[in-house]
C-alpha cells in the first residue's frame, strides 16, 4: 500500500521529467537505474543525452500516475487539466508503454492541439529507447506522422528518413524486431510515393550493410527481400533511364555468368534478372564468409524464387497466352519470341550449373556439420520446389 505523503513527491518527479523532455532536445535514451533505497535526493539523473530514473521510485510513481489518469478518464472532459494529464501520461507511458488506452488519450490531446506533434515524436523515441519492440508506440508514431504529413508535405522526406534512422536503432537494440522492421517498411512505401527510385536504391544499399553486420537476424533479410521485390517491379517498367554507378557492377557480374555458361543472345536479359543474380553472388560470398547461419540459406531460396519469376520464358508464356503478338498469324512462334524462349532456357541451364558449383563447395567434408546440413537441405529444396532435377548428385 502506497503512503499518502508520497503523492506530492510523485507529482514533483513527473513535473521534472516533463520539463527535461520539453527543454532538452538532445535526449535520446531513458533508462531505469538500479537503486534500492531513497537517499532524499531527486531520483532523476541527466547525463549527456541520457535521462535516468532510480528504480526505487518507479512503482510508486507509476501507481500514482496510473490512478490519477484513471480518475481523469471518469470525469467530464470540460474539467480536465490538459497540462497535468500530459505530465501523468508521460510518466505512466515511459514506465509501461503497452497501454493502448493511454496512447489514445494522447491522441485526444493532439487532436485538441494541446501537444505539439513534433514533441510527441521525440517522446515516442524516448519510449522506444526503453521498449524497442512495443507495437503500441509504432502504431502511435505512424498516426502522428500521418497527421504531420497531411499538414506539411515539404518535410515529408526528412521525416521519413529520420524515422528510418530510429527503426535502425530499435532493430539494433532488439534482434528480430518485427515491429521496427514493419514500421520501416511502411516508411519505405511512403517514401516511394515521393521518389521511388531514390528510396529503393538507398534502402538496397543500406540493407546490404545491415545484413553484413547482423547475419543471424532474418528480419533484416526479409526487409531486403521486400526492397528487392519492389525494385525488380520498378525495373520491369522503368528501365530506359535507369543508369546508376552501382548498376554497372550488377551488369558486369551478370555478363560474367553468361560468359562462363556460354550464354549468348541478341535479346537482352531483363534488368530485374541481372539485379537478382547479383544478389545471388552476394549471398554466395556471405555463405562462404559466415559459416552455419541458416538465415543466409533461406535468403538464397528467396533469390532463386525471384530469379525464376523473371525468366524471359515465363514472361513469354504469360504474354502469348493472352495476346496474338507473340506468334505469327499461323500460330507459329515469331523469331523474336524464339530468341526470348532460347534465352530463358539458357539462363535456366546456367542457373542450374551455378547452383551445382555453389553446392560442391559444401560437400567436401572440410566444413562444419551445420553448414553441410543446410547445403543438403538446399539441394533437396531445389529439386522439390524448382524441379532442378539435373543437379548433379554430390
Amino acid at each position: 500500500m502506497l503512503q499518502e505523503d508520497f503523492y506530492p513527491a510523485a507529482e514533483k518527479i513527473l513535473s521534472d521529467i516533463l520539463h527535461i523532455i520539453k527543454n532538452d532536445h538532445t535526449l535520446t535514451v531513458v533508462e531505469i537505474i538500479p537503486s534500492l533505497s531513497n537517499t532524499n535526493k531527486s531520483p532523476i539523473h541527466r547525463e549527456e543525452r541520457s535521462l535516468g530514473l532510480e528504480s526505487w521510485c518507479v512503482q510508486p510513481v507509476y501507481c500514482h500516475a496510473y490512478k490519477c489518469v484513471s480518475d481523469i478518464r471518469k470525469r467530464s472532459r470540460k474539467n480536465i487539466d490538459c497540462g497535468k494529464l500530459n505530465s501523468l501520461l508521460i510518466g505512466v507511458l515511459l514506465i509501461n508503454p503497452e497501454v493502448t488506452t493511454f496512447w489514445n488519450m494522447r491522441k485526444d490531446l493532439l487532436n485538441n492541439a494541446k501537444i505539439d506533434p513534433h514533441f510527441e515524436l521525440r517522446f515516442c523515441s524516448l519510449v522506444l529507447s526503453r521498449k524497442p519492440k512495443c507495437s503500441d508506440v509504432y502504431a502511435h508514431r505512424k498516426w502522428v506522422l500521418q497527421k504531420i504529413m497531411k499538414r506539411n508535405h515539404d518535410d515529408k522526406c526528412e521525416l521519413l528518413l529520420n524515422e528510418m534512422a530510429l527503426c535502425e536503432i530499435a532493430a539494433d537494440r532488439y534482434s528480430n524486431n518485427y515491429h521496427a522492421w514493419t514500421h520501416r517498411l511502411w516508411c519505405l512505401h511512403q517514401g516511394m510515393q515521393i521518389n521511388q527510385k531514390q528510396f529503393l536504391i538507398r534502402e538496397l544499399n543500406w540493407s546490404h550493410a545491415w545484413i553484413q553486420k547482423h547475419v543471424s537476424d532474418y528480419s533484416g533479410f526479409f526487409y531486403r527481400q521486400q526492397v528487392l521485390s519492389c525494385l525488380s517491379e520498378y525495373l520491369q517498367v522503368e528501365n530506359d533511364d535507369f543508369v546508376f554507378d552501382w548498376f554497372s557492377s550488377v551488369d558486369k557480374a551478370f555478363n560474367e555468368l553468361c560468359s562462363s555458361q556460354q550464354i549468348c543472345s541478341t535479346v537482352d536479359a531483363p534488368l530485374p534478372l541481372k539485379l537478382i543474380f547479383n544478389e545471388l553472388n552476394l549471398n554466395s560470398q556471405m555463405v562462404g564468409d559466415f559459416e552455419a547461419h541458416e538465415a543466409l540459406w533461406y535468403h538464397r531460396r528467396f533469390n532463386l524464387y525471384l530469379f525464376k519469376k523473371y525468366l524471359p520464358a515465363a514472361y513469354d508464356r504469360e504474354f502469348s497466352s493472352n495476346s496474338e503478338f507473340g506468334h505469327t498469324r499461323e500460330g507459329v512462334p515469331s523469331e523474336k519470341n524464339k530468341k526470348i524462349e532460347s534465352l530463358g532456357a539458357q539462363l535456366r541451364s546456367g542457373l542450374i550449373s551455378y547452383e551445382n558449383l555453389f553446392l560442391k563447395q559444401y560437400k567436401s567434408g572440410k566444413i562444419d556439420a551445420a553448414t553441410e546440413k543446410y547445403s543438403s537441405r538446399h539441394q533437396q529444396w531445389l529439386t522439390r520446389c524448382f524441379q532442378l532435377n539435373t543437379l548433379s548428385s554430390m
